[in-house]
């Protein structure tokens, strides 16, 4: 399972990610996996290529769009596995 969203909100290990006025709270695992995409080689005249870098759960931020892989756990509690920044 995977949410796309905006970061609304970070609390401890909880995300908050907001998607078409739709909030959603997910818990990030203690081995979880983070990832940042980052432009380069852009100029006046190309776009640059994405690369994609290795991240930390400090490297999120509030306005972030993200993309999280999610597991659900038997008690019904969406948890993060991985987490992608997107530019």
């Amino acid at each position: 399972i995977t949410a796309y969203g905006k970061v609304a909100n970070i609390e401890g290990r909880n995300i908050t990610i907001n998607n078409l006025g739709d909030n959603l709270v997910v818990t990030m695992e203690d081995n979880a996996h983070y990832f940042s995409f980052a432009i380069v080689g852009a100029t006046a005249k190309t776009a640059g290529t994405p690369v994609q870098q290795q991240a930390s759960f400090e490297n999120i931020k509030v306005g972030d769009n993200v993309n999280i892989v999610l597991k659900l756990s038997p008690n019904g509690q969406m948890q993060g596995q991985s987490l992608v920044v997107l530019p």
